[in-house]
């Protein structure tokens, strides 16, 4: 963004003098507007190589896709997947320009997709509930578990609510999922209805 300087205006009065013929008072303004210049501010927002820690009540890790479209004082952290920054959670709904999530797949048995939610960064799956995603950071078991429904809507589960236990299987061969080493696919038990169902998302890099 540019950021232009003020111009300044100087105004002079200069009054009181006196004639001889009359008392006239004269009043000078001087204006001098002069241009000082202008600069390049960069939009980049401020970098750390720390690791994520600890998240903020009700905050999740999203990726950054395009700093330039962030706001100027975003912190980013280069983690060990990619950059990433902070959302409230329930930005999940309509993330900010400028920042994406993973995505889980729901799977067929001929690979085709019977839908999709969104999955912050770090997050693993932790069961499935109709069309609600139970989700929790890290795959460590704590008393955070989101609810995550397909159209992004964000809702928190109390302590002790009971996870699916994915079970890793192989993929289907499908050309509808992304190519990438780290895509992993799940079969789990859907909490309400008690039938199996097949999820696919990428696990943490490291």
């Amino acid at each position: 963004m540019r950021a232009w300087r003020d111009a300044r205006t100087t105004l002079l009065v200069v009054k009181g003098m006196r004639s001889n013929r009359a008392d006239v008072e004269w009043l000078v303004v001087v204006s001098v507007v002069a241009l000082i210049g202008c600069s390049v501010v960069p939009t980049s927002a401020m970098r750390t190589t720390a690791l994520p820690g600890e998240r903020g009540p009700g905050e999740v890790y999203v990726w950054v896709t395009d700093d330039s479209l962030l706001p100027p004082d975003t912190e980013i952290i280069d983690g060990p997947c990619g950059a990433v920054t902070v959302v409230p959670a329930q930005a999940l709904a309509q993330l900010p320009p400028g920042v994406g999530v993973d995505t889980v797949y729901e799977v067929d048995d001929s690979g085709e997709v019977q839908g999709t939610w969104r999955l912050p960064v770090y997050w693993l799956v932790a069961g499935l509930e109709g069309s609600t995603l139970l989700v929790w950071p890290d795959g460590r078991a704590t008393d955070l578990l989101l609810a995550i429904t397909d159209s992004g809507v964000v809702t928190t589960r109390p302590p002790g609510t009971a996870f699916s236990d994915p079970q890793l299987r192989a993929c289907p061969v499908t050309s509808a999922l992304p190519e990438s080493a780290y895509l992993r696919c799940w079969s789990l038990v859907d909490r309400s209805t008690r039938r199996v169902r097949v999820l696919a998302y990428e696990g943490p890099c490291t």
